[in-house]
């Protein structure tokens, strides 16, 4: 009858980092060139935004301009 624990914030990280690593393979399969791949990582992220925990690393990863620097930046989440 309890609710689970939240996870830690460096659980979290690690998740989205790879969801994010993940999602991106995937989208290069389904997609055609790197700037559709970004832009559909980027809708992704924007849901991340308003988590206050990760909201900084979040808008230096929406202002990315390849999937290669955004995934690069995925270490500053933890």
């Amino acid at each position: 009858g309890q609710a689970p624990a939240e996870p830690q914030r460096g659980e979290r990280a690690a998740e989205i980092r790879y969801y994010l690593s993940a999602l991106t393979e995937r989208y290069r399969l389904i997609f055609q060139g790197e700037t559709q791949v970004l832009n559909k990582l980027k809708a992704v992220l924007t849901m991340l935004r308003q988590d206050p925990e990760f909201s900084r690393p979040v808008r230096k990863m929406l202002r990315s301009t390849s999937p290669a620097g955004m995934l690069e930046l995925l270490d500053s989440l933890s």
